[in-house]
């Protein structure tokens, strides 16, 4: 008996925390715990489902929810003493998310009926309750505009990296026009540079010597004949020319 009279006195304490409850006298709490069902929870089990009637609000005592969107994203977690679904019970507005236990847990269920009958017989109550709904709501209207402003910062941080790398790129392909008409001066031409840069680049992606596939780079065969006629070769660097460029 004893032990009966400690648990609901415990769970009284923990119902006055709530937010939604929050200044209730200890009886008006014991009226609401004297309505509510005990329910028990595995991992995986859903507790409640979106766009369904939201016709129960749940108080987690033990274990952990997820929060889960429609489109299946967690939004957040759960964890004891705390409420679930008591937005939806109050404004009779469709499930918005979906809440899964994700441990064993134990909750109590509070249906939406009853509660609205104790609001309805007690006026002194239904004002505690409305004010706790206001603060409530102006609490997560503060979080969703910082998490905005977080928002639009980090958007800002990532459009202006964008844009110093795109202005980078563009640097680059100048400097490489640059390059490639300062090659075609040389009498080299650019078809032939563009091809001999391709090359570089592939000998550079190729496997080292003790590789497998290692294959040696066009041109670098020992005993290559150097005839008059053959056309003279463009510079290693496109910026930095070597002695035939000087």
């Amino acid at each position: 008996m004893s032990t009966a009279i400690e648990s609901s006195r415990e769970l009284i304490e923990a119902l006055r925390k709530i937010p939604l409850l929050r200044g209730l006298s200890p009886t008006q709490v014991r009226q609401v715990l004297g309505i509510c069902a005990r329910k028990s929870c595995q991992p995986g089990d859903k507790v409640c489902t979106s766009n369904t009637p939201s016709e129960e609000m749940y108080v987690l005592l033990s274990g952990e929810l997820e929060v889960v969107t429609p489109e299946g994203v967690r939004v957040v977690t759960l964890s004891p003493v705390t409420t679930a679904g008591e937005m939806g019970m109050i404004t009779r507005q469709l499930r918005s998310a979906t809440f899964k236990a994700t441990q064993p847990s134990h909750l109590l269920a509070i249906p939406r009926s009853q509660f609205e009958y104790f609001l309805r017989e007690d006026v002194e109550m239904q004002a505690k309750v409305y004010r706790n709904i206001a603060d409530i709501l102006v609490a997560k209207l503060l979080n969703d505009n910082v998490r905005t402003r977080d928002y639009q910062m980090e958007k800002q941080r990532c459009e202006d990296r964008l844009a110093e790398l795109e202005r980078q790129l563009a640097d680059h392909k100048q400097k490489v026009e640059i390059a490639l008409d300062l090659l075609a001066l040389k009498e080299v031409s650019r078809e032939e540079t563009e091809q001999q840069i391709a090359e570089k680049m592939q000998g550079a992606c190729a496997p080292k010597r003790g590789g497998h596939d290692y294959k040696r780079p066009t041109g670098a065969r020992r005993g290559r004949a150097k005839g008059p006629g053959r056309r003279r070769r463009a510079p290693y660097s496109l910026f930095y020319p070597g002695p035939a460029g000087r």
